[in-house]
């Protein structure tokens, strides 16, 4: 049986020793790399099993990088209606929070338009 690439970078990027603090941070690096449906896989293996008041906080990020997966595959309905739950669910949250500029990256988001560079996640200074 082959193992298609994608199946091959997941199974790379989980280990049964990585925290899910070390998860958080692939999820980050693959989301500025652009990498979004893979981000997404990333950041909902926390997800799945957060039964904290930061669930609503990962869930937001998965649909930001799915969101702009749909963007970069020209499905700019999708993407918007993504980005719109995206942007609500990480309303409440403060201007940092979980290590990144989360004020930053919903002024990014909110402003950013197709054809323009996708924004980043900036950890905290």
């Amino acid at each position: 049986m082959q193992i298609s690439l994608l199946e091959q970078k997941i199974y790379h990027i989980f280990s049964p020793l990585q925290t899910d603090k070390d998860i958080f941070q692939k999820g980050i690096q693959l989301f500025n790399d652009g990498e979004f449906f893979e981000c997404h896989e990333v950041f909902e293996k926390i997800w799945l099993n957060d039964l904290s008041k930061d669930r609503l906080f990962h869930q937001g990020l998965i649909q930001v990088a799915a969101g702009f997966h749909h963007a970069r595959k020209g499905r700019i309905g999708p993407a918007g209606k993504m980005i719109q739950k995206a942007l609500e669910k990480l309303a409440s949250y403060p201007e940092v929070h979980g290590g990144i500029r989360l004020a930053h990256l919903r002024r990014e988001v909110r402003e950013w338009k197709p054809g323009r560079p996708f924004p980043k996640i900036e950890s905290e200074a």
